[in-house]
């Protein structure tokens, strides 16, 4: 599988220096573990349960603005906004 996701090639670095993924990231990146509790690397990339992790950067404000009112999923409300943040991304914070 090829994952290519354009203008996030800085997530492969601030895996490294983020609180929630940085241990996981670097188990998995150096081989040692294929999967752990649902996470994987795919061409640097850290996925949990098929969806993007986003480390702890400003990239979440901006995930949330474009979700909710650039045009992604249309212009929908705090619920629905979040909803479709979870069926795509994640991050510690913004799971249940």
């Amino acid at each position: 599988m090829r994952i290519e996701v354009i203008g996030f090639e800085r997530l492969k670095e601030d895996y490294k220096d983020c609180a929630d993924f940085s241990d996981t990231n670097s188990l998995l990146t150096s081989g040692r573990e294929r999967t752990i509790d649902d996470f994987l690397v795919e061409d640097g990339y850290l996925f949990k349960a098929q969806k993007l992790c986003i480390p702890q950067t400003s990239l979440h404000e901006y995930l949330v603005w474009e979700l909710h009112a650039g045009g992604l999923v249309g212009y929908f409300g705090q619920a629905k906004t979040i909803a479709a943040l979870e069926n795509r991304f994640y991050w510690a914070l913004a799971q249940p």
